[in-house]
């Protein structure tokens, strides 16, 4: 059974390049522990090591797919607590996340088998990352859910995409499209790709449209992709009531 408090909580976070960082965190009520927040990942994942020192046992095993690519990985339940958020039996797998650790040391990632079940908003101006608190107004974008991501629908350079809004993602991602210019490397969960970029029109539900930087995967579903967090200076999401805010 899956035991939850609910408690509205404001925690600081730690701002790493594009990765949002929370540093007072328990596993199993051991810690404090240092994890990346990423709304793009539907589990929440620790190192080995970590693992094995707050006593999580695999039991079971499971794809993980993201923009680089997928492979098999242990996982278990674990109690997670944040502040005075406190979560029983979440959803954990096991990965050495080798290409987050480049970026920022780490001990694991909370994800959406955290998230799920309450609403929340990251706030970059106040670096703050907020739950189950009510939020403040503004435009409501409906969001639907690919693989229990949050996800809304936008035009691309006037087609019709579904974004998943992605905290660990560094800007707006488009798969299934091989053109661009020039090569960087975009670091996942599970590793790192080479990409392209171009500049591309984005519009969304009730705001004005905007000429962004998008980077282009040609692996994947055209009609897909992710929506960074860090294009807007707050967002909130409410999967309850199947709602965001973008400012």
């Amino acid at each position: 059974m899956n035991l939850t408090i609910l408690l509205a909580v404001v925690l600081p976070f730690l701002e790493v390049d594009h990765a949002i960082i929370l540093r007072e965190v328990y596993l199993n009520g051991i810690g404090p522990f240092t994890m990346l927040l990423d709304t793009g990942a539907q589990s929440s994942a620790l190192t080995p090591a970590v693992a094995a020192r707050v006593g999580m046992k695999p039991a079971f095993r499971v794809e993980q797919v993201t923009a680089s690519g997928s492979k098999l990985a242990l996982g278990g339940y674990i109690t997670i607590q944040a502040g005075e958020f406190f979560e029983c039996q979440v959803e954990t797998i096991i990965s050495d996340l080798s290409a987050v650790r480049q970026v920022v040391e780490v001990d694991g990632v909370l994800g959406q088998s955290w998230l799920q079940r309450h609403s929340y908003e990251i706030d970059f101006v106040r670096q703050e990352f907020r739950l189950d608190r009510p939020p403040s107004k503004g435009n409501r974008v409906p969001i639907e859910f690919v693989d229990s991501r949050p996800a809304i629908r936008a035009e691309i350079d006037g087609s019709e995409r579904i974004l998943v809004l992605d905290s660990g993602c560094p800007g707006l991602v488009l798969f299934g499209t091989g053109k661009g210019s020039g090569s960087i490397l975009l670091s996942t969960n599970t590793g790192s790709a080479q990409v392209a970029q171009k500049r591309s029109r984005l519009l969304i539900q009730g705001a004005s449209a905007r000429t962004v930087q998008a980077i282009t995967v040609p692996q994947g579903d055209p009609s897909a992709g992710l929506l960074g967090f860090r294009m807007f200076r707050s967002v909130y999401v409410n999967p309850e009531q199947r709602y965001a805010i973008l400012r």
